[in-house]
């Protein structure tokens, strides 16, 4: 399968999917979130492939969605807003639906929708100076994928990142939960393949049994069912007047400065 995206590659018994879009920062357009779940197919119906580590190319794991993107118009309805942004998260969720463990190895940035795509995995091991914030709920919608974050923090948590937390560093991350551990820059890759290592060296079925019994008990939770409202939510935000507000100030004075100006309250 052929990936512009991406790297993907397989060692052994660790796969790897690296985000390759430096040039932009990692965002994610609309093709890089296809290009990922059609990735983790490829390296889950590989029977060597026992682990699968997804990283970033660059300065940074992932800038979030891709804001500046001209590959895809914007859906004219809200209708076809929901469903671009629903098709959006049901591809992502097939990096939790499969049988095959993933890993988010993050350095340097982790913005946005980034954290919920390290949400989707099993298991995150952070740098601990990367950055990680949410800052586009500052000014247009909020995100379809909002929703999953009091699976990781806990409702009052949820809401203090996303409604007044500047950003986190990597050690603050991993005390909050939203990864799971934090180490030197240093020493990111020999420790996410320590563990991809130890999972590598269990039996496979095990595995598989175990994430799909814990899958079906954060279902019952509401995980899937978050995932779906998420996008409904976002696509009716984008209808607000704050929504039309941000796209007239970035047509208006460029992304980078309007960026700027939505974040000033916040540093």
């Amino acid at each position: 399968m052929e990936h512009i995206e991406l790297l993907v590659r397989a060692e052994q018994s660790v796969g790897e999917i690296i985000i390759n879009r430096p040039e932009v920062s990692n965002a994610m357009g609309d093709q890089t979130i296809r290009e990922i779940a059609d990735a983790y197919q490829e390296l889950d119906a590989n029977a060597g492939v026992k682990v699968i580590i997804l990283s970033g190319k660059g300065r940074g794991f992932c800038s979030g969605h891709d804001l500046a993107g001209k590959s895809a118009p914007k859906p004219e309805t809200v209708l076809g807003d929901v469903d671009l942004l629903l098709s959006q998260n049901f591809r992502l969720l097939e990096l939790y639906e499969g049988n095959t463990p993933i890993i988010a190895k993050v350095h340097g940035y982790c913005l946005g929708g980034a954290v919920e795509l390290v949400l989707h995995c099993d298991l995150s091991v952070a740098s601990e100076p990367c950055k990680f914030a949410h800052p586009a709920i500052r000014g247009a919608g909020g995100s379809p994928n909002a929703l999953i974050y009091p699976f990781a923090l806990g409702f009052s948590k949820a809401k203090e990142y996303l409604w007044v937390t500047p950003e986190l560093n990597g050690i603050e991350a991993a005390q909050w939960n939203l990864v799971n551990r934090a180490v030197p820059e240093s020493e990111l890759d020999e420790f996410v393949n320590t563990w991809a290592l130890r999972i590598a060296s269990m039996p496979v079925d095990n595995i598989r049994l175990m994430r799909r019994g814990l899958r079906r008990l954060l279902d019952r939770a509401g995980f899937r069912e978050a995932v779906e409202l998420g996008a409904d939510l976002d696509a009716f935000g984008h209808t607000g007047p704050a929504t039309k507000r941000w796209r007239a100030m970035v047509a208006e004075k460029g992304l980078k400065e309007a960026m700027r100006l939505r974040d000033t309250p916040f540093y």
